[in-house]
């Protein structure tokens, strides 16, 4: 079918961006627990993370089919924390949308860093201020005093 032919193609095309495994890397190495929060469905979810090679890095991927609920809606967000047995005040959201993945961070009192190299529909948001802009996924480790 032709859904069928998106997610294969998609899927074939799938490409990281600069410094993603070694910021991963270290991320793991100190502790730190983390979570993808997606819009894909849970199925989908676990093959791009297989297929990226990325899955052992994560300790949990939330999908609206878990959640009940798609980015911006805060449940999202709360399941992950909830997840991740994390508070809102000491937890971190990396995006690259500014409404739909920095602005509810923000409401939630989390730690909002703005993956200014991601953001390929740049959506004009001025009223948004992440607390963080990164140009590359690598300078996620400065943030975190991981260097």
């Amino acid at each position: 079918t032709a859904v069928c032919i998106y997610e294969s193609v998609k899927l074939n095309s799938l490409v990281l961006y600069d410094n993603v495994v070694p910021t991963l890397e270290k991320i793991k190495s100190a502790g730190i627990k983390t979570a993808i929060i997606t819009d894909a469905e849970s199925s989908q979810a676990k093959k791009r993370l297989t297929k990226t090679g990325l899955a052992q890095y994560f300790d949990c991927a939330v999908s609206p089919d878990i959640s009940g609920a798609r980015k911006p809606e805060p449940p999202t967000f709360l399941c992950a924390l909830e997840k991740l047995g994390a508070a809102a005040g000491v937890s971190m959201v990396v995006g690259d949308s500014l409404r739909r993945e920095i602005e509810p961070a923000n409401r939630l009192g989390m730690t909002s860093v703005y993956a200014k190299y991601g953001d390929w529909m740049k959506i004009p948001a001025k009223d948004v201020i992440p607390d963080y802009t990164i140009e590359n996924f690598g300078e996620l480790a400065g943030i975190l005093s991981l260097e």
